[in-house]
């Protein structure tokens, strides 16, 4: 059995930050924020990070092209390698970077998770994991190491209740 596609008309498909509308055969517009809004800054500034990287990275082979007759002294190569971190800073802050970021993002944390209750969720837990984790510490730090809390890896601390020696 044969199927006719021909005819099938798809209207508002959103795939990565693409709305297409095939009866006006449009161009294809992209979405202003792309769900940036709704991705946690931790993995922002892990995608920043890691095209600062490689713009340092960029820089530094930019830089071994240029032809020096005389080996630098330390204070000269200290002060170059400053420079590369800020001119690789510079060129990830501004105009949102060489497009990189967005590149990582889309591999790290992909556009089915970029919603509102997605985000809301992980900052509700992330609180909940602060709540949790620092009086379990702090009940760590004041017990003795036979006292009745115990804590487990990725648990809320949990208090042994003991248990009345009988007499027979």
């Amino acid at each position: 059995m044969a199927v006719d596609f021909k005819n099938v008309q798809i209207d508002n498909i959103r795939s990565r930050g693409i709305a297409v509308d095939q009866k006006s055969k449009a161009k294809p517009k992209v979405l202003k924020n792309d769900g940036l809004e709704y991705v946690p800054e931790m993995y922002k500034a892990a995608a920043r990070g890691q095209e600062e990287q490689f713009a340092a990275m960029m820089i530094d082979q930019m830089n071994k092209t240029i032809d020096r007759s005389k080996p630098d002294d330390s204070a000269t190569d200290y002060y170059r390698q400053l420079l590369k971190g800020e001119q690789a800073k510079m060129m990830t802050e501004t105009n949102k970077g060489q497009g990189l970021q967005k590149v990582i993002l889309d591999q790290i944390y992909p556009h089915d998770q970029r919603n509102k209750f997605t985000f809301n969720r992980l900052k509700e837990l992330q609180a909940a994991q602060r709540v949790y984790k620092k009086p379990a510490i702090e009940a760590a730090k004041s017990v003795e190491s036979n006292s009745p809390v115990s804590i487990n890896r990725g648990s809320q601390p949990t208090i042994a209740v003991p248990q009345e020696k009988t007499h027979e």
